[in-house]
C-alpha cells in the first residue's frame, strides 16, 4: 500500500473564475468529497504510525497532529475553492446572526442606540447639504451657477441694467448672463377685488439658463422684453392649482396685473421655484427708468459656468470687468465692484454657515460618545464570549478569522442601524420643514430641496462603515489575544475584570458631552440675549402692513403722497387706533445707507462717512415706542416746498456731534454728483436698525428724513392700537380698499411682536440653539448610560470578590472605593479635559454665540456641574447594588 505524504493533506485550487464559480455552486458536493479523502488520508497516516508499532490511540492522535486539524484543513480548503471568500463570509453572516439573536437585547440596545445616532447625523447632514451644496431644488446642476451682484463699501448692493448688459458681453467665462427683480403684483381677474401676489421679473433667458421649460404653454422669446409688446406673463404650478383649478384653459385667460392686462403663456413644473416661492414670473421690461446706470433695480444676475470654466477664473474676469467700467462710467461705478459667488456664499450669511457647521460637528461627536459606549457594550459582551473564542482557536480557527467574525457581528447591527436611522431621519427632516422657516418669511418655504436622496444614504451607510469600526475593532482584537490554553485551563472564568480602554472611552465621552454641554450652553444664553435685546421699540400692540404703489399708476411724487395722506387720516379717523405712521423699513430691517458731511465735523473730508436713513412720516417715534430727545418731530412745514430737514438719533449724536447741540446743524449728503443739504430738526431715542437677526445688538448712526418730501414707492403702515388683530386687520383691510379698491395689502396685517420674532436669522439662531440643546442632552444621556454600564458590568464581573471582601470584614466605604476607584479618576480626568476642550470650543464658534466669554465661568461650571452629577449618579447606583451583596449566597452559588 502507498503512504501518504507527511504533513497537511494537499490542497487542490480551482483554476480561473469559472472553476471557481463552479466550486461554489457545488459547495456540499465538493464537502462530501473531501470528507472522504480525508477520512482515507486520515486512516493511512495511522497505519503508518501502527507499522512502526505506535498503540492505535497514540497513532490516530499523531496523524491528525500531522495534518494540523480537521477543522482547520477543511476551511482552508474551502477558501481555496471559494468565489473571492464569498462563501467564507456568507458563514460569517449567518453566525453572526445567530449569535446576535442569542443576545438580543444586547443587540436591541445596540441598534435602537445606533438608529437615533445615525439618523441624527443623516437629518443634520441633509439640512445642512441642501442649504449649503445642494441648493434650489429644481435647478440642474446649483454648484455650475454663480451669482452675481454689486459690492459698494464693503456690502452688497442690487445691480444696474447696464451693467448687466456689459457683464453679458463681456464675460466669456460663463454661457449667458440672467438677471432677476423681486416685485408685488396686484392679481385680478374679471370685477373681483385684487389679491397680493409675490412675483419675479426675470430676463427672458432665465430658464433656459435654469435648464428648465414650461409644463403647459411656452416660455419667454426676446419679443416679450420688447418696450410696448403684450404683457405675458407664466404662473407657478401650485398657483395654477389654487387660483385656476388645473383648468387647461388658462393658457388663454387674460388677466390684470397691476391693472395692466396680461396674457398667460406657460405654467412651470410642479414644485418648480426660483428664487423665492413667487406664484408668478414676469418678463424684465429696459424701460428707460430701468436704463438709468445709477438705478440699481435689478436683485441679483446669474449665469452658468462654461465648459472648462472655473470659479476662480470667473471672479477674475468680473474684477477686470468692474475695473473697466469703474474707469469707462467713473460718476456711476466709482467704489463699485461686481462679485460673483456660489449658492451658499450668495444666499447663506457667513454665521448661519457657522451654525449648520456647529450643529453638523455637534450630532457627528454625539455619534462619537455612542460608538465609545457601544465600544464598551460589545467589550463586555466579548469577554463573555471568551471561552466560546478559545475552543473556536483551539479547533484551528485563526486569529483573523475571529477577529472578521466579530466584525462581521458589527457590521450587521451598524448596517441595521443605518437603515433605521435612514426612517428617523425621514422623519426629522419632515417635522425640520414645518418648523426651520419663520412665520412671516413664507417665500422661503419649499425653495430647498430637503429630500433624503442617494447622498443621504451614501452618507448614512458611510457612517455604518466607520462606527462598526470604531466599536467593533478593540472589541474583537481584545478577545482575540488572550491566551488560548489558559482560558480553556479555566473555563473562561479569572478574566480580569479591569479595562482601561473601557474606563479611558468613559473618559472621553464625559470630556465630549461637556463640550457638547458647554456649546449648547452658550448658544442658549446668547438666544436668551437676542431675544431680550433693547430694539429701542415697543412692539406689544403694533399692527403692520405693507403698501406698494404700482408705479404706472404713481409715477409722481405728488400721486404717492397724496395716496399715503389719504391712508394717514382714514386710519386715524378710528378712535381704536390710536396713532398711525409709515415708514421705509421697519425696526431692525434694512435702512440704505448715505455718505453724509456733518456741518463742522467732516468739513475736510471729500465724501464723509456712511450713515443710514430711514424716511418716515410724523408721529413714526411715538407709534413704534420711541421718543423725540430734543428739537421737533416731522409736520406739515416739512412737504416738498420746504427746507429739506432731518432727525437724527442719539448714536449720531454720541459719534459725531459729543457735547455738542445738533439742532440746526446742517448735512450735506453726498450722492455721486449730487449734493443735497439738509437742516437737523429734531434728536430721537435709539431704534435698531440694519439687524434684522438681532445678532449684533448695536444701535448705529441714523438719519431719519420726512416722508412728504420724498415719498417712496413702498412703505410700511405701523399701527397702534388695542383691537384684536383680526379685528384691527379687518379695518384696515377696508380702509385701503376705500381709496383704492386696485390696490391690494401686502404682508399683513399682522402684529409687529411676530414681525420681529419670526425674522428668519432670528429664528434660525432658536432652531440651532434648539437642535444644540438635544445633541447635548443626548450626549449627557449616553455618557451616563456608558458610566453606568460599564460600572455594572464590572460589579457583575468581581462579585465573588466583592463578596469574598465582605466576608473577610470589609466596610461599605472600602467597597465603593473599590467599584469607583479606577471608573472615578477617568470620569475626572475626562471633566478637566472636557473644561479645557469648552474654552477652544466657545473660542471658535465666538462669532456665532452673543454675549458669552469663552472663559464664562459660570457656563463652565455649570456644564461640569451637570454632568459631574450626572457622572456621579451613575457611579452610585450600580455601586449600590455591590453593598447589598450577601456573602453567603454568592460564594454558595459560586
Amino acid at each position: 500500500m502507498s503512504r501518504p505524504p507527511r504533513g497537511p493533506l494537499p490542497q487542490r485550487r480551482p483554476v480561473g473564475l469559472f472553476a471557481r464559480l463552479w466550486a461554489f455552486l457545488n459547495q456540499q458536493r465538493l464537502d462530501k468529497d473531501f470528507d472522504a479523502e480525508l477520512k482515507v488520508h486520515i486512516e493511512l497516516a495511522t497505519e503508518r504510525h501502527l507499522d512502526r508499532g505506535v498503540p492505535l490511540s497514540e497513532a490516530r492522535r499523531l496523524a491528525l497532529v500531522e495534518l494540523g486539524g480537521i477543522e482547520r484543513t477543511k476551511q482552508l480548503h474551502r477558501e481555496t475553492r471559494s468565489l473571492l471568500s464569498l462563501e467564507a463570509l456568507l458563514q460569517d453572516g449567518k453566525y453572526a446572526c445567530r449569535a446576535l439573536i442569542r443576545s438580543r437585547r444586547v443587540s436591541a440596545t445596540i441598534i435602537v442606540t445606533l438608529t437615533i445616532c445615525i439618523g441624527l447625523n443623516a437629518a443634520v447632514f441633509t439640512v445642512a447639504n441642501a442649504v449649503l451644496f445642494r441648493g434650489f431644488r429644481t435647478v440642474t446642476q446649483n454648484q455650475r451657477i454663480l451669482y452675481i451682484d454689486t459690492q459698494r463699501d464693503g456690502t452688497g448692493c442690487c445691480v444696474s441694467y447696464p451693467d448687466f448688459e456689459d457683464w453679458r458681453r463681456r464675460m466669456q467665462s460663463v454661457t449667458d448672463l440672467g438677471a432677476v427683480a423681486d416685485r408685488r403684483v396686484a392679481f385680478s381677474e374679471g370685477a373681483g377685488p385684487p389679491e397680493s401676489h409675490t412675483a419675479t421679473l426675470i430676463t427672458t433667458n432665465t430658464f433656459r439658463l435654469l435648464r428648465q421649460s414650461p409644463l403647459y404653454g411656452r416660455d419667454f422669446d426676446d419679443e416679450d422684453a420688447l418696450v410696448g409688446a403684450p404683457a405675458v406673463a407664466i404662473i407657478s404650478y401650485g398657483f395654477w392649482q389654487r387660483r385656476f383649478e388645473g383648468e387647461a384653459a388658462v393658457l388663454s385667460r387674460m388677466v390684470r396685473i397691476n391693472g395692466t392686462p396680461t396674457s398667460i403663456i406657460g405654467v412651470m413644473p410642479d414644485g418648480f421655484l426660483f428664487p423665492q416661492n413667487q406664484e408668478l414670473w414676469l418678463p424684465v421690461v429696459p424701460r428707460p427708468e430701468l436704463l438709468r446706470r445709477d438705478a440699481r433695480n435689478l436683485w441679483f444676475a446669474f449665469g452658468r459656468l462654461a465648459e472648462g470654466a472655473t470659479t476662480e477664473r470667473a471672479r477674475a474676469e468680473l474684477a477686470t470687468i468692474g475695473e473697466q467700467l469703474a474707469s469707462e462710467y467713473p460718476d456711476t461705478n466709482r467704489g463699485s465692484q461686481p462679485v460673483a459667488r456660489t449658492f451658499s456664499a450668495f444666499f447663506v450669511s457667513p454665521t448661519a454657515t457657522k451654525a449648520y457647521t456647529v450643529v453638523w460637528t455637534a450630532a457627528l461627536l454625539v455619534l462619537l460618545i455612542a460608538c465609545a459606549n457601544l465600544a464598551n457594550l460589545m467589550m463586555a459582551r466579548a469577554l463573555d464570549r471568551v471561552h466560546e473564542m478559545s475552543v473556536r482557536a483551539a479547533l484551528g480557527a485563526t486569529r483573523w478569522r475571529m477577529v472578521r467574525q466579530l466584525l462581521m457581528e458589527s457590521f450587521i447591527l451598524s448596517t441595521v442601524g443605518a437603515m433605521a436611522g435612514i426612517g428617523v431621519a425621514t422623519g426629522c427632516i419632515g417635522m425640520y420643514e414645518r418648523f426651520a422657516n419663520a412665520p412671516t418669511l413664507a417665500w422661503s418655504e419649499g425653495l430647498l430641496n430637503y429630500s433624503v436622496d442617494g447622498s443621504v444614504i451614501l452618507y448614512a451607510c458611510g457612517l455604518a462603515v466607520m462606527t462598526a469600526l470604531l466599536f467593533g475593532v478593540a472589541p474583537a482584537l481584545r478577545v482575540s489575544s488572550f491566551d488560548v490554553h489558559a482560558t480553556l485551563k479555566n473555563g473562561g472564568r479569572g478574566m480580569s475584570p479591569r479595562n482601561r480602554l473601557a474606563s479611558a472611552l468613559i473618559g472621553a465621552e464625559v470630556a465630549v458631552a461637556l463640550i457638547l454641554l458647554a456649546a449648547s450652553g452658550a448658544v442658549v444664553q446668547s438666544f436668551a440675549h437676542i431675544n431680550d435685546a433693547d430694539l429701542g421699540v415697543t412692539s406689544e400692540g403694533r399692527v403692520v402692513f405693507n403698501v406698494s404703489l404700482p408705479a404706472e399708476r404713481f409715477s409722481s411724487a405728488d400721486a404717492r403722497l397724496a395716496f399715503f395722506e389719504t391712508l394717514e387720516k382714514g386710519v386715524g379717523m378710528h378712535t381704536a387706533l390710536q396713532s398711525v405712521a409709515l415708514a421705509t423699513s421697519l425696526p431692525t430691517g434694512s435702512a440704505p445707507r448715505r455718505r453724509a458731511v456733518v456741518e463742522g465735523v467732516h468739513a475736510g473730508e471729500v465724501d464723509g462717512p456712511v450713515v443710514a436713513t430711514l424716511t418716515v412720516s410724523p408721529h413714526y417715534f411715538r407709534t413704534v415706542g420711541a421718543s423725540l430727545i430734543a428739537g421737533r418731530d416731522f409736520d406739515a412745514r416739512d412737504d416738498g416746498r420746504g427746507v429739506p430737514v432731518a432727525i437724527v438719533n442719539e448714536r449720531f449724536i454720541d459719534e459725531f456731534l459729543p457735547g455738542r447741540d445738533a439742532v440746526g446743524r446742517s448735512i450735506l449728503f453726498r450722492d455721486g454728483n449730487t449734493d443735497s443739504l439738509i437742516t437737523i430738526v429734531g434728536v430721537a431715542s435709539n431704534v435698531l436698525q440694519n439687524d434684522p437677526n438681532r445678532a449684533r445688538q448695536r444701535f448705529e448712526p441714523m438719519i431719519y428724513l420726512p416722508l412728504r418730501q420724498a415719498p417712496p414707492q413702498s412703505a410700511w403702515v405701523i399701527v397702534r392700537t388695542d383691537l384684536p388683530l383680526s379685528v384691527a386687520a379687518e379695518r384696515l383691510r377696508r380702509d385701503v380698499h376705500a381709496i383704492d379698491p386696485e390696490l391690494p395689502i401686502w404682508n399683513g396685517p399682522f402684529e409687529l411682536t411676530e414681525r420681529l420674532n419670526g425674522s428668519g436669522g432670528y429664528w434660525q439662531v432658536g432652531i440651532n440653539a434648539s437642535l444644540l440643546a438635544i445633541s447635548a442632552a443626548v450626549a449627557t444621556l449616553l455618557a451616563a448610560i456608558g458610566v453606568y454600564a460599564v460600572i455594572s458590568h464590572r460589579v457583575g464581573a468581581r462579585i465573588q470578590e466583592i463578596a469574598i471582601r465582605i466576608a473577610l470584614g470589609g466596610t461599605g466605604r472600602q467597597i465603593l472605593l473599590l467599584v469607583l476607584r479606577q471608573t472615578g479618576i477617568y470620569v475626572v480626568v475626562g471633566l478637566l479635559c472636557g473644561v479645557v476642550g469648552s474654552i477652544a470650543a466657545l473660542r471658535l464658534i465666538g462669532s456665532y454665540v452673543l454675549g458669552v466669554h469663552p472663559m464664562d465661568v459660570p457656563t463652565l461650571a455649570a456644564a461640569a456641574l451637570v454632568l459631574g452629577t450626572v457622572a456621579v449618579v451613575a457611579c452610585v447606583v450600580p455601586a449600590r447594588r455591590a453593598l447589598r451583596v450577601v456573602p453567603l449566597d454568592v460564594l454558595r452559588t459560586a
